[in-house]
């Protein structure tokens, strides 16, 4: 998560850099900076130095890019560290787990559902830890970073665009509320699926020794059109919430 923040500050910074370049060392705008990047331009010079040696201020853009690329790294490479490890611990319980249920609950559910509640479910956690979770951390930060810069700017103008924020929020709820239950369908169907699959693997000598290949593919094709049509559904659900979404962050 530090290396997250540390990676959302960085692609923020250069863009703030250009601008002080264009305004105040291309162009004569009196420059409004914080005070620590103040005393970096103190430091290297002054503005007026900066505008007799661009390549100084060339020289900060590639150093923030490459230590915004060192630190994307690390962070890729923890995250991905981190969720794999904690995957892997979690498989291990799971499946020690389902290796203590009474039999009566191996009866009850069928063994291509558990398959997937270990392999599928598992990825899908997984997803969310690593991409997800990581992804809304660095969008909070974002917004707060563009929140400040923008309030440094022009307050009002920052204002008028957090307003959008709450109407976001309660936007993404509302979808959450609709495709929580479309995703629950869709898994079940999948489950179903597999179920499917399994029983004919392992059953396949007694489904051909009674000549019962077509009703079986049958049953299968008619499985994963239902399936299909669910996983339609929900992507339609999906884009039509994505849609809205980059309207209203547009505005």
């Amino acid at each position: 998560m530090l290396f997250a923040g540390i990676v959302s500050l960085l692609d923020m910074v250069n863009p703030k850099i250009i601008s002080f370049t264009v305004d105040s060392v291309i162009g004569t705008k009196t420059p409004a900076l914080p005070e620590a990047a103040r005393l970096l331009v103190d430091a290297a010079g002054g503005v007026e130095t900066l505008r007799a040696h661009p390549v100084l201020i060339a020289a900060a853009v590639i150093g923030v890019g490459l230590l915004a690329a060192l630190s994307r790294y690390i962070f890729r490479m923890t995250n991905a560290l981190g969720a794999e490890t904690f995957v892997r611990k979690m498989r291990d319980d799971l499946f020690a787990h389902i290796m203590y249920l009474p039999y009566t609950w191996h009866g009850e559910n069928s063994t291509g559902d558990i398959i997937q509640r270990c392999t599928s479910d598992v990825q899908t956690i997984k997803r969310f830890i690593s991409e997800q979770l990581v992804q809304l951390f660095r969008t909070v930060i974002m917004i707060v970073l563009a929140l400040i810069f923008m309030g440094r700017i022009h307050f009002k103008v920052m204002l008028g665009s957090a307003v959008m924020i709450p109407v976001i929020v309660l936007y993404s709820l509302v979808f959450h509320v609709k495709i929580g239950s479309a995703f629950e369908k869709v898994d079940e169907e999948e489950g179903v699926l597999s179920s499917i699959v399994q029983e004919n693997l392992t059953g396949v000598r007694v489904v051909r020794a009674f000549g019962r290949e077509d009703y079986e593919r049958g049953r299968f094709e008619k499985q994963n059109n239902y399936y299909t049509g669910f996983w339609i559904r929900l992507m339609t659900i999906s884009s039509m919430y994505w849609s809205v979404a980059d309207i209203l962050t547009g505005l």
